[in-house]
């Protein structure tokens, strides 16, 4: 028997758990560094990506923190009669519309963010501006994976539950 084989693997729950503890350790002190930068920056447009980038990590370790709340209490619904109960969403017409017209336009607005983008890169001084229009870019490929998950939602596609 190898090494490898011969090491005793954690459960995955386990896993996952010492995962997002170590995760969230890290996030929060990553939080920490972020604020400590944001009193140092002098220029307002750094500082104002450094915020920018404060945001994102706040919610990154709300999410994080979510996540593992959630996993402790679905372990801790095993052994009652919540166990192993598991539902498919049901089918919502006027949620699905809206999330398909919501996907329309966010398509729509990525085609025009790049446009911006190509534009802006013809700009002498624009670094700034093409930096936020690209960070918008990325958030709507961002909005567009969410619907998508709506989306399954409303055709009663999800699982939920187990």
């Amino acid at each position: 028997m190898d090494k490898a084989s011969s090491v005793q693997r954690l459960p995955l729950v386990e896993e996952l758990r010492a995962h997002l503890e170590g995760h969230i350790v890290a996030e929060h002190e990553m939080v920490g560094t972020y604020e400590d930068l944001v009193d140092h920056v002098a220029e307002p447009s750094v500082r104002y990506v450094v915020e920018m980038i404060l945001e994102d990590e706040r919610r990154h370790h709300r999410s994080l923190v979510e996540i593992a709340d959630a996993l402790a209490r679905r372990e801790a619904e095993k052994g009652t009669a919540l166990a192993g109960v598991s539902m498919r969403t049901a089918r919502d017409p006027e949620l699905l519309q809206a999330t398909r017209h919501l996907l329309s336009i966010e398509r729509e607005d990525a085609t025009e963010l790049r446009s911006l983008a190509r534009k802006l890169s013809l700009m002498p001084g624009a670094a700034r501006w093409q930096l936020l229009v690209r960070l918008m870019e990325i958030d709507t490929q961002k909005h567009v994976e969410m619907l998508h998950f709506v989306e399954a939602h409303a055709r009663g596609g999800l699982e939920l539950g187990a």
